[in-house]
Formats: C-alpha cells, sequence, structure tokens
C-alpha cells in the first residue's frame, strides 16, 4: 500500500509530416509546413486544428510555439497541460535535455 506506480512513455522521432498526419485533418483544420530560407532552413508550421491529435513523440531539435487562437493541450512530465492564445512555448529536445 502506498506505493508508487512508474509510467514509461515510449516516443520515437518522428518527421514533421508523419507528425502532422497528413490526410487526417478534420474539417476546418488545415496545416502548411514549409522551410523557411531567411532562417538557415528553419521547419515552420502553421495550423488550425479542432480535433486533431498527435501521436506521442518528441522533437531533434528546439520547438518554439506561439498559440495565436483557442489552445493547445499537451503532455509534458506526467502532467496534461494547456497554453492559452496569446501564449509562446519553447520545448527542448529530448536529444538536448
Amino acid at each position: 500500500m502506498g506505493g508508487r506506480v512508474a509510467i514509461l512513455t515510449v516516443m520515437r522521432l518522428i518527421s514533421q509530416q508523419e507528425a502532422l498526419g497528413v490526410g487526417e485533418l478534420g474539417a476546418g483544420e488545415a496545416a502548411r509546413l514549409w522551410r523557411e530560407p531567411r532562417h538557415d532552413g528553419l521547419d515552420c508550421l502553421a495550423a488550425r486544428f479542432r480535433t486533431h491529435r498527435y501521436s506521442t513523440h518528441t522533437h531533434e531539435t528546439y520547438v518554439i510555439g506561439v498559440i495565436t487562437a483557442g489552445c493547445e493541450g499537451y503532455w509534458l512530465r506526467g502532467e496534461t497541460r494547456r497554453a492559452a492564445a496569446g501564449r509562446t512555448l519553447l520545448r527542448q529536445s529530448r536529444r538536448s535535455a
């Protein structure tokens, strides 16, 4: 009694295209992926999601997110968290952690 339970989540590196799951967007959803030449080929994503869910994954590099409307739900350190419109997120890659 009173013991701790550890939950291990296995994450794998996947491409932006795989994470996005092209072809799985719902009605009213849109996503555009591109590499920005002004910033040395930085991977960029502009999206409007209502029901889209990413599978559990990690990132090869840092990720900067800007929530312009609605909110984003994500899993971090064993908790579900939410970021509302107006928030900027910076996530460190698993490789550099």
